[in-house]
């Protein structure tokens, strides 16, 4: 065998031993903080079994591993949740009752790469960042200010932008 030619037996055999890419997303499996009541880890697994439905097989969220931790704790500055990346940690407020639903759901997406659909004040009066203003109407479940239970056209758009439907 030449050399050219050892050289490209050897870059094939590198190429197909690199995963595909839809192998390549971060693993999305999720650990559920020990001190979650029952009502509440349900309702975190029924917003993850959402986006399931709607999600590329590469972006499905399990409840198998520890990648992502969801930890029963108040995020700070007023927010109900909070989604932080390099930490893979999603902070959920204890004691939101069917509150929690809503933004386990929304917190996922921010998991899943998905952004804010808008930008204004929160109920707090602090200034949410997103890709619009905030108007009167809910724009979907990535609104994080009026933030809504059913995906919208909006949050199918800002899903499929992310990679992740």
């Amino acid at each position: 065998m030449t050399g050219a030619r050892r050289r490209v037996w050897a870059l094939a055999v590198a190429i197909a031993l690199v995963p595909p890419a839809s192998g390549c997303a971060p693993a999305l499996d999720v650990r559920l903080d020990e001190n979650w009541p029952a009502d509440d880890a349900n309702q975190i697994r029924r917003a993850a079994e959402d986006w399931n439905a709607i999600t590329n097989a590469s972006h499905k969220i399990s409840f198998d591993g520890s990648s992502w931790y969801v930890a029963r704790q108040d995020p700070g500055s007023g927010w109900a949740g909070l989604t932080e990346h390099k930490k893979r940690l999603i902070s959920i407020k204890p004691d939101l009752g069917q509150f929690t639903y809503r933004v386990a759901k929304h917190e996922f997406g921010h998991m899943l790469g998905l952004r804010h659909l808008c930008g204004g004040k929160n109920t707090q009066g602090e200034v949410v960042t997103g890709a619009g203003d905030c108007t009167d109407a809910a724009l979907g479940v990535m609104d994080p200010i009026h933030g809504q239970v059913e995906f919208t056209p909006a949050d199918m758009a800002e899903c499929a932008a992310a990679g992740a439907c």
